[in-house]
């Protein structure tokens, strides 16, 4: 993991909201949390983001929320931060859904293809 003013340099260029850069800072410095399982998201590690709220949690995580009754019905199932509908989490991309299973860069934000 790499320090809070190290975090600050490359989050500094990042586009989006407060909440987007504090998620990007602490994925970067290994402070955040799958709020489902509670243990730090390593930068290697398969996650997976709701596109309405941006939190991240552990893809394995997710998958698990996704069967269970309370996530939600039929194809979809609930975000467990904001409960926005999604589809089915299958399988590990990028934020930005353009690169499936995003390669670990130390320079660029965890779970990122850079773009």
């Amino acid at each position: 993991f790499i320090t809070s003013d190290q975090a600050e340099n490359i989050v500094r260029d990042v586009e989006g909201t407060a909440a987007t850069k504090r998620i990007c800072t602490e994925l970067l410095t290994g402070e955040y949390e799958c709020v489902l399982c509670l243990v730090p998201i390593r930068a290697k590690v398969a996650t997976w983001s709701c596109k309405g709220c941006f939190h991240v949690f552990h893809l394995s995580c997710v998958k698990h929320w996704a069967k269970q009754p309370e996530s939600g019905s039929g194809k979809t199932f609930r975000c467990p931060h904001c409960q926005a509908p999604n589809n089915t989490a299958t399988g590990y991309y990028c934020f930005c859904t353009k690169q499936s299973d995003p390669k670990y860069d130390p320079n660029i934000i965890p779970h990122s293809c850079g773009d």
